[in-house]
C-alpha cells in the first residue's frame, strides 16, 4: 500500500493526475480511515478545478483529523483558489491553531491578507513563516512582492533575491525582479531578469510584454517589436499589446503597419491613445472625414482630450468648415485658458478681434510638425508657386550674370525659395522661427547661414542686404508696418524686397477663417510710399489652390529709393 501511495504522489508530481486519482480512490477504498488518502484526492480535484469534490474529501480527511494543520491548510487552498479569501483565512488561522509552528500556513494568512489590502497585517504574517522556517523561499517572495507594491524597492528586492537564492527554478521571482528593475529605470538588468523568467516559462506573456516595453524605452525598436509579436502569438486579446506595437512601428517609420495596429487595438480595447493616434494617421493620409470619427471617438472616451479637440479643429478647418470647428477650439480654450495660439485661432474663427500677428509659440509648433512633408505638401497638394513667381518676377528686372548678392530669406521654412535664388547669391541666408524647418533647409546644403528666429527681431541685425525675401511669411502678420521700416533699414540703397501676400479687398488686413491674413493692394501701396520704396512690380495672381480652387495674391517687389536718407 506504501508503494502504490508513492507511485501516486508520483503521478501526481508529473501531472498525470488521472492516473494518480485512479490509484488514490484504489487506496481510499481498501483503507477509508486513512485521512490521508482523502486527503490527496481532495487536492487533485482542486487542480482539476473540481471545487465540490475536492472539498468533499477534504472534509472526510478532517472528520478523521480534526487538527491536522496539514488538512486545514489545504482546504484554505481551496477556498482562495475560489476567491473565498473570508473563509480560506478562517481555515488558515485553524492551521496555525493546530500547530503554531506550521510556517506554510502563516505564508498563506499573508497572502489572504495581502488580496484584502491589509498589508501591515500580511507583513507581520510573512515575517512569522520566515521566523520560523529561514529557507521559505516563497515567504520570502511574497514578502518582496508586498514590499515592490508598498514602493519599499530596496528591501523587496532583497527579499526576492533571497527567495531566488532557495530557489532558482521559480520563474515567478525572476519576473518580480525585473518589475523592481522596470521601476527604478533600470532597463538593461530588468530585460536580464525577464529572459530568465522567460528561460523558465517561454509562454508567459505578460514578461513578453514588459521586455517590449523595455526595449521600446532603451530605443531598441526592433527587438521590442519581436517582444511584442510573440505576445500576439500566445494570445491574440492582450488589451495593450497592439497599440505598443503599433508604437513600435511608428518609430520604425511604419505608419501603414501602426494604423493597422492602432485600429486591431481599438477592436480589442477601447483607447484613448489608440483613437487619437489613428486619427492622425488617418488625417496624414488626407482622410480629413475618417480622421474626424477617430478624433471625436476620442474624446467620447476622454471628454477632456485637448489633442483630440485641436485636431477636430484643424480637420475641420481643412474641410472648410469653421462652424464645425469654433466649438472644439472653444473647449480646448477651456482646458487650456491661457494658450495663445488657441486664443489667435478662436480670433479668427470669431472675428471679434483682429490680433496683429499669430503668436510666436503657435508658428513653431505649426512648423515644426509641418517641418517633415512641407516640401511635398506644398508643392503636390497645394501646388504653391510663390518661389517660381518671385524668381520669376526679379529675373525680368535684372542682369542674372551681373548679381552677386547678399540675400535675406525671411521665413526660409525647408529652403524651397532660397533653391531658386540661390544663383544670385554670394551671401544667402535663411532665417525661420523654427527649428525643424531649419534642420531641414540644412539637408539642403543651399545657405551660407540659417538662424532660428523671430524675423522681425532678427532683421535688427542686418545692413546693406541686395534683397530681402519673404515668401508666403505674411499669411502669419498682420500689421506690417514695423516690417516694412526693418527692411527699408536692413537693405543697401537700390535694395531690392520681394514678397508675397493673400488678397484682402476691403480692410488693410485680415485674419481669414483659415488661420491665414491677407491684405490690402492699397495698404502695402501706402506702405510702400511711407517707407520711400518704389514699386517696380505688384501682380495679382494665384499662389496657391486650397480644396482645388485658387487662392489670388499678390507678388509685389519694391526698390529702396535712390535719394533716401
Amino acid at each position: 500500500m506504501r508503494d502504490l501511495f508513492k507511485q501516486a504522489q508520483e503521478l501526481q508530481r508529473q501531472g498525470n493526475l488521472s492516473d494518480a486519482l485512479g490509484i488514490y480512490k484504489q487506496l481510499h477504498e481498501e483503507d477509508p480511515g486513512n485521512p490521508d488518502f482523502s486527503h490527496q484526492i481532495g487536492i487533485i480535484y482542486a487542480q482539476l478545478q473540481d471545487w465540490a469534490n475536492a472539498l468533499d474529501y477534504v472534509n472526510k480527511a478532517l472528520k478523521i483529523a480534526p487538527f491536522s494543520a496539514q488538512y486545514h491548510n489545504s482546504k484554505g487552498n481551496i477556498f482562495s483558489l475560489q476567491g473565498n479569501q473570508a473563509a480560506a483565512l478562517d481555515e488558515y488561522r485553524k492551521a496555525v491553531k493546530a500547530d503554531h509552528r506550521y510556517a506554510i500556513a502563516y505564508n498563506n494568512i499573508g497572502r489572504c491578507l495581502y488580496l484584502q489590502e491589509k498589508f501591515v497585517a500580511a507583513q507581520k504574517s510573512y515575517a512569522k513563516a520566515i521566523e520560523l522556517n529561514s529557507n521559505y523561499s516563497d515567504a520570502y517572495y511574497n514578502q518582496g512582492v508586498l514590499l515592490l507594491k508598498l514602493g519599499d524597492l530596496t528591501n523587496a528586492e532583497q527579499s526576492l533575491e533571497k527567495a531566488l537564492s532557495l530557489n532558482l527554478k521559480n520563474p515567478a521571482v525572476f519576473g518580480q525582479i525585473a518589475q523592481i528593475y522596470l521601476q527604478q529605470a533600470n532597463y538593461p538588468q530588468s530585460i536580464k531578469y525577464l529572459q530568465q523568467r522567460l528561460a523558465l516559462q517561454p509562454d508567459h506573456v505578460d514578461s513578453w510584454h514588459y521586455l517590449g516595453v523595455a526595449y521600446f524605452v532603451i530605443e531598441h525598436y526592433q527587438e521590442a517589436k519581436n517582444s511584442f509579436e510573440q505576445v500576439l502569438q500566445i494570445t491574440h486579446q492582450h488589451p495593450e499589446c497592439y497599440e505598443h506595437l503599433a508604437m513600435v512601428y511608428l518609430k520604425l517609420d511604419d505608419k501603414e503597419k501602426a494604423l493597422t495596429y492602432f485600429l486591431r487595438q481599438l477592436e480589442v480595447q477601447a483607447s484613448a491613445n489608440a483613437a487619437y493616434n489613428a486619427g492622425v494617421l488617418l488625417s496624414e493620409k488626407g482622410r480629413h472625414r475618417d480622421a474626424i470619427e477617430y478624433f471625436k471617438y476620442t474624446i467620447t472616451l476622454e471628454p477632456m482630450h485637448l489633442p483630440a479637440h485641436l485636431n477636430l479643429g484643424v480637420e475641420y478647418l481643412k474641410l472648410q468648415q469653421p462652424q464645425q470647428a469654433l466649438p472644439h477650439y472653444q473647449q480646448a480654450a477651456a482646458i487650456k485658458p491661457d494658450d495663445p495660439e488657441i486664443q489667435h485661432i478662436l480670433l479668427a474663427l470669431n472675428q471679434q478681434q483682429i490680433p496683429d500677428r499669430a503668436p510666436a509659440e503657435y508658428l513653431k509648433n505649426l512648423f515644426d510638425q509641418y517641418a517633415a512633408y512641407y516640401d511635398q505638401h506644398l508643392t503636390e497638394s497645394l501646388h504653391y508657386r510663390v518661389p517660381q513667381l518671385l524668381h520669376a518676377a526679379i529675373v525680368d528686372l535684372i542682369d542674372i550674370e551681373q548679381a552677386q548678392w547678399v540675400i535675406l530669406d525671411l521665413g526660409c521654412g525647408t529652403g524651397l525659395t532660397g533653391e531658386l535664388f540661390r544663383e544670385f547669391a554670394v551671401k544667402l541666408i535663411g532665417i525661420d522661427i523654427s527649428g525643424e524647418m531649419i534642420t531641414a533647409a540644412k539637408q539642403k546644403h543651399v545657405y551660407d547661414q540659417l538662424h532660428v528666429a523671430d524675423i522681425e527681431k532678427a532683421l535688427d541685425d542686418y545692413r546693406d542686404i541686395s534683397l530681402v525675401l519673404a515668401a508666403d511669411v505674411f499669411t502669419y502678420i498682420g500689421k506690417l508696418d514695423q516690417i516694412f521700416n526693418k527692411v527699408k533699414v536692413a537693405l543697401k540703397t537700390t535694395g531690392l524686397f520681394a514678397f508675397s501676400v493673400e488678397k484682402s479687398s476691403d480692410k488693410q488686413y485680415e485674419l481669414l477663417p483659415s488661420i491665414r491674413y491677407a491684405h490690402s493692394r492699397h495698404y502695402l501701396e501706402n506702405l510702400a510710399k511711407q517707407n520711400h520704396f518704389e514699386i517696380i512690380r505688384f501682380e495679382e495672381t494665384t499662389i496657391r489652390l486650397q480644396k482645388g480652387q485658387p487662392i489670388i495674391g499678390y507678388v509685389v517687389v519694391l526698390k529702396k529709393s535712390k535719394d533716401l536718407r
